[in-house]
């Protein structure tokens, strides 16, 4: 899907990949424009410090637990 799709669709992709985190969605926005988003589902991982940490499309859940637990690790 791209970023052109209708409102519908996202959300019904959305509920499909059974997406358990929140969800921005935007069309021409300024979000899509400032992050070069192209496609989605487009992931973003953000530290507690607001800085990005991962950014890919179609991350798989193996990738983003390594990311996150490693995100967890530097908290302890």
């Amino acid at each position: 899907m791209n970023v052109q799709d209708q409102l519908g669709r996202i959300k019904s992709d959305i509920e499909g990949f059974e997406m358990p985190y929140p969800i921005l969605i935007g069309r021409r926005t300024r979000v899509t424009r400032d992050f070069k988003v192209t496609m989605l589902p487009y992931i973003y991982i953000v530290d507690q410090k607001g800085k990005i940490k991962e950014a890919n499309i179609f991350l798989q859940e193996e990738d983003i637990r390594k990311v996150i637990d490693g995100l967890l690790e530097k908290t302890k």
